[in-house]
């Protein structure tokens, strides 16, 4: 039989325990750790690349529990199952609030075991698989962000940079926006500056009563020419 891809470690300071479920996993998953404790088991953590944490709750010195809030903030993609000997099954479900992904109860059956390591491989595969189509579509839409952006961006820089004056006004005068070049050649440094000076004192006669025309016309919804 082919062994499947992902690695599993077991953490319990019962040496028995680790023995069986290292022989009913072993077959199974490419490759299987023991730890007999949390500092052994982080060192693990730390230098393989773990699928899979079976956790003992009650373990002399650190505790499952608190090794389990280690390995949520540190490796948020190892699925944990959490192991209890005790019957009452409050402290795992207590467990699963705080993040794990299930909990086997001692003793336990290694058809058991194996099943609740698939349903959590399932679930950590469909996160993972989220997290990776979340950042593809914010990395699509920061793209086609930028494409939209890029012609008004390129728009502006050539009216900036355009050594003919350019000002584009409101049918009521008011400026919109001036480049460089146009308030230069009239002497402004800014547009309100020169929306301080009356409107028909930019044109002479014969401008002004153009513009006046195509302001009328603009009013009226007839064509008129830029």
């Amino acid at each position: 039989m082919n062994k499947r891809d992902e690695t599993i470690l077991i953490v319990d300071d019962e040496k028995g325990v680790r023995k069986l479920l290292m022989a009913d996993l072993s077959p199974i998953y490419d490759a299987c750790f023991e730890a007999a404790g949390a500092e052994e088991a982080l060192e693990i953590l730390k230098n393989n690349p773990v699928s899979i944490a079976l956790k003992d709750i009650n373990m002399p010195g650190k505790s499952g529990i608190e090794l389990l809030s280690e390995v949520i903030g540190g490796y948020p993609d190892v699925a944990v199952i959490m192991i209890s000997a005790v019957a009452n099954s409050d402290p795992a479900i207590a467990c699963m609030r705080q993040g794990a992904y299930d909990y086997v109860i001692k003793p336990f059956n290694s058809h058991e075991v194996v099943m609740r390591i698939e349903h959590a491989l399932e679930k950590i595969k469909l996160k993972i698989d989220n997290r990776a189509y979340q950042l593809h579509l914010e990395q699509k839409v920061e793209e086609q962000t930028g494409q939209l952006r890029s012609p008004e961006v390129n728009f502006r820089n050539s009216l900036e940079n355009s050594p003919i004056g350019i000002r584009i006004v409101n049918s009521e005068g008011k400026t919109i926006y001036a480049n460089r070049a146009f308030l230069d050649i009239f002497g402004y440094s800014n547009a309100t500056e020169l929306d301080s000076v009356p409107y028909d004192n930019l044109y002479t006669p014969e401008t002004y009563a153009a513009h006046q025309e195509r302001v009328r016309k603009d009013r009226l919804g007839e064509t008129v020419p830029s």
